[in-house]
Parts: C-alpha cells; sequence; structure tokens
C-alpha cells in the first residue's frame, strides 16, 4: 500500500466563528498534549503504550474522552520518539499541530461546487461540531485522481496565524 499526503490545505474559507472554536479547541488540545508528553517522562515510560487507559485523573480537562485519547496517542508517539532519538531535554509543544481521527474529525464530500470537502470537527462544546469547507488545489484534485482513497484521519497545523489541514490518501499496490 503506498502513502501519499495532501499537505497546505487553508482552512481560510471558515468563518470567524468556526475557526474560534478550533482555537479554542486547540488551545486545550495542545495544553493537554503537553501534560500527556510531561506526566509520560515524569513516569518514566519511555515506550508508553497508546491504547492503555489515559491518566485522566492527573490531567483534568474540557476535552472529550475521544479528543483525550487523540492526544494521549500523539504523546506517546512523541515520548517514543524521543526516547528512540537519545534526547535528553524534555520536548515542548511550541506548534499547534493536532492528529485527529475519525473518532473526532470527518471528512465529508461536498455537495455543492464551492468546496470540494468540509471536515466536521468536534468542538468542546459536546454536540455542537463545526463543518469547515476545504477547496483543493490543482495539484492536490490531481493528486486526489491518482489516490482516491481517503484514509480518516486528519493533522490540523497551525502556522503563523493560518489553519492548515493535511490529508492522507493511499492505494493499493505495489511501490513504485
Amino acid at each position: 500500500m503506498v502513502k501519499k499526503a495532501i499537505t497546505h490545505l487553508k482552512l481560510d474559507q471558515a468563518n470567524p466563528g468556526k475557526l474560534q472554536k478550533l482555537e479554542e479547541l486547540a488551545a486545550e488540545y495542545q495544553r493537554v498534549a503537553q501534560a500527556y508528553v510531561d506526566w509520560l517522562i515524569t513516569h518514566e515510560i519511555h515506550q508508553p503504550d497508546k491504547y492503555i487507559p489515559v491518566p485522566e485523573q492527573d490531567i483534568p480537562t474540557r476535552l472529550s474522552d475521544r479528543w483525550q485519547r487523540c492526544a494521549w496517542q500523539q504523546a506517546c508517539g512523541i515520548v517514543q520518539s524521543w526516547t528512540s532519538n537519545g534526547r535528553k531535554n524534555p520536548p515542548e509543544l511550541h506548534h499547534v499541530c493536532i492528529q485527529a481521527n475519525a473518532n473526532v474529525l470527518v471528512i465529508e464530500p461536498s455537495r455543492t461546487v464551492q468546496f470540494d470537502f468540509w471536515l466536521r470537527l468536534s468542538t468542546l462544546q459536546a454536540g455542537h461540531p463545526v463543518r469547515i469547507p476545504i477547496k483543493l488545489y490543482r495539484h492536490a484534485k490531481e493528486t486526489l485522481s491518482q489516490f482516491p482513497k481517503l484514509c480518516s484521519g486528519v493533522t490540523l497545523n497551525q502556522r503563523d496565524g493560518e489553519w492548515f489541514a493535511t490529508f492522507v490518501l493511499d492505494r493499493r499496490g505495489p511501490k513504485a
């Protein structure tokens, strides 16, 4: 199976209210992911299991259980990388990077020509998701035609005040 990423999908078509909900979620997500990284290092768990129960009692949060699981899995990956690279200084999350799975973010095809996709994103308010529109650029459309199967995970990044999504696609068959 061959994987391909479509990066730098701007989220600039969303209205300010939706982006504010994303900002609120991102701030709490980053705080919790950093707390999980710190917790794992403090407890000297250098090869964490991302499927064990999340230490919710130690890190109070407004994140849903599903968002906490995403933050926990991301923290486990960060600590595993930190350990395997022999680093000494504990990792600090400076840039907002959210690794979302299908439990908290769903890619929906658009039914209009204005947008190509919508991201249905769970927020800090249970039962009140936001839908953020995505307009693909030309090269992204070409890549999607070659790799038509979208994976369910999406990465959301914020750089210089702008939000971007990354889609992962896969194509069955031998590697080139």
